[in-house]
C-alpha cells in the first residue's frame, strides 16, 4: 500500500498504528513534564497532559503493545510519586533525564559508563594535553 507505514515485517495494521500513536503521545508527555520539572519550570498544564496520557494508556486491553504502554505509564506514576523532585536531572552530555540517587545529590551524568566516562576522559585530556609525555 502506498503511504502505509511499514515495519521489518510489512505494513502496520490500524490497531498497531493506534497503539504506536498512543505510546508516542505518552512518551512525549512524560518527556515534556519531567524535563520541565528538572529545569524548575513545571506547570499544572503539563502535569494534566501527562496524567491524561497515562489514564488513556491504562485502559484494560488484551493487545500486546498495550503492555509496554502500561509499564511506561506505571514508571511515570512512580516517578511522579517521588518525594523529592529535585533529584530529577538532565544529563549535560546526552540530554537524557535521570534520577540522582546519590546521598549528596552530586551525580552529574545519566550513566557513568557512557557520559561520565566521556566527561572524565575529556577532562583528563584537557588537563594533560600541554604536558610532554615521558
Amino acid at each position: 500500500r502506498h503511504g502505509a507505514e511499514r515495519t521489518l515485517f510489512g505494513p502496520l495494521e490500524p490497531v498497531a498504528l493506534d497503539a504506536r500513536a498512543g505510546m508516542v503521545r505518552l512518551r512525549e508527555a512524560i518527556d515534556r513534564h519531567f524535563r520541565a520539572e528538572a529545569l524548575g519550570a513545571g506547570t499544572p498544564g503539563l502535569l494534566a497532559d501527562l496524567l491524561e496520557a497515562i489514564a488513556s494508556t491504562l485502559r484494560l486491553s488484551g493487545e500486546r503493545p498495550q503492555a509496554l504502554d502500561t509499564a511506561t505509564a506505571r514508571s511515570a506514576l512512580m516517578l511522579l510519586s517521588q518525594p523529592d523532585p529535585q533529584r530529577l536531572k538532565i544529563c549535560p552530555n546526552c540530554g537524557w533525564l535521570f534520577l540522582d540517587r546519590s546521598r549528596n545529590r552530586s551525580r552529574a551524568w545519566c550513566d557513568m559508563a557512557v557520559c561520565g566516562n566521556r566527561a572524565k576522559a575529556s577532562r583528563h585530556y584537557r588537563r594533560n594535553r600541554g604536558e610532554p609525555r615521558p
